[in-house]
């Protein structure tokens, strides 16, 4: 028997009748968006966060994650915030004093390759519209695009930090200007050159989504009316070499005891200097007119582990006098000098080293020495030695 499956009109007016009603149910939702009390604290959840991009490396999310760890200054800051949050158990809220900054520090760098930015949610808390900068510190100690940092409300949904609200933020690492591979640091700064309302993160980290540019080609500097637009100028980096694929601006490498330096050949026209030390060996490259470090801020140079991974060197100057400059001295593997955190066996890394953490020294050298410092025989290869901004 076959069956025909009648619908009557008062059945048609009733589905008729709950399409409308759940309509209006949307509606009232969308219209009680702005108004979080409404929602959070009793008539309807509201959903937050919902354009959140996906986190492929969590900073904060409950807690700080993955080594990272709170280097703030200035900053009262409060990681169990459990009021009203978008998502688990706590927020973290951060109120700045004047020239303050709510800081996530790592240590030691992040190789951030393949990421695209940072991105997570915010809130302004009761009053909103504070103004946040952000800005990261590479491998270097260098402050990227300075330290006031991007105008943060232009990565935000809605152009602002909302009072009572949470939106999502998302920065990519390029409009940051030219990055190295690795940082040591995230800051959100206060740019307004007086105390701020607390203001409040979650769900905070990198990730690899697409994201869009507001500062590409454009003055990066947080002011008070935003960014300007202005072509940001900006003069070539100052660099001096002292080995090239040869030695350079008067320096050589004839200077050595217990060891020695030489230069090899690795392509035309393109030389490193292969190094071999007895324990407590060192090598130098030198110069007779004393070198004038005056405008630079870093010793930079490329190292390989010629096959071996575990390098133990110090690096010393010398002053104009010829004298090895003792307190100046800085044993690499003991701070964030080597990108990475170690010289790799088969890979090159870059070393940086701040004059500003050579004590003693003064502004004239002679000599730029790499010494053994441990018992055994020691061999690797360098490039590419330099002083630099």
């Amino acid at each position: 028997m076959n069956e025909t499956i009648c619908t009557s009109p008062e059945s048609k007016h009733s589905t008729s009748t709950v399409s409308v009603f759940l309509a209006f149910l949307a509606c009232l939702s969308v219209c009680l968006w702005p108004y979080p009390d409404a929602g959070a604290r009793g008539l309807f959840p509201v959903i937050l966060a919902q354009s959140t991009l996906s986190l492929k490396h969590v900073i904060f999310d409950d807690k700080l994650q993955n080594n990272w760890s709170d280097g703030s200054v200035k900053c009262k800051l409060n990681p169990e915030y459990d009021e009203w949050i978008p998502n688990g158990a706590y927020a973290l809220g951060a109120t700045l004093e004047k020239g303050g900054a709510l800081v996530f520090d790592r240590g030691i760098a992040m190789d951030i390759r393949g990421y695209s930015g940072i991105t997570g949610q915010i809130s302004g808390g009761k009053r909103g519209k504070q103004l946040v900068g952000i800005c990261v510190i590479d491998f270097w100690g260098k402050y990227l695009p300075n330290k006031t940092g991007l105008d943060l409300r232009k990565y935000t949904r809605n152009g602002a930090l909302p009072a009572d609200d949470w939106t999502t933020f998302a920065v990519p690492f390029k409009d940051f200007g030219p990055l190295p591979r690795g940082i040591r640091a995230i800051c959100f700064t206060n740019a307004s050159g007086k105390a701020i309302d607390t203001f409040y993160m979650d769900d905070f980290g990198l990730t690899t989504a697409a994201m869009k540019s507001h500062t590409v080609g454009k003055d990066t500097r947080t002011t008070k009316g935003g960014n300007s637009g202005r072509p940001r100028k900006r003069g070539p980096v100052k660099v001096s070499y002292v080995f090239k694929d040869k030695a350079e601006n008067g320096w050589q490498y004839t200077w050595s005891w217990g060891a020695s330096l030489k230069p090899k050949l690795i392509a035309p026209g393109k030389a490193v200097l292969v190094a071999r030390q007895e324990p407590f060996g060192g090598c130098a490259c030198g110069r007779k007119k004393p070198f004038s470090t005056r405008g630079y801020g870093r010793l930079v140079f490329s190292i390989n582990g010629g096959g071996r991974d575990d390098q133990k060197l110090r690096v010393v100057l010398f002053d104009k006098a010829g004298k090895e400059i003792r307190e100046g001295s800085v044993n690499l593997e003991e701070g964030n000098f080597i990108e990475g955190g170690s010289i790799s066996e088969d890979k090159w890394t870059t070393v940086s080293i701040p004059l500003k953490s050579l004590k003693g020294m003064n502004r004239n050298i002679t000599k730029i020495a790499i010494i053994n410092n441990s018992t055994g025989i020691q061999q690797f290869l360098i490039a590419n030695v330099r002083f630099t901004e």
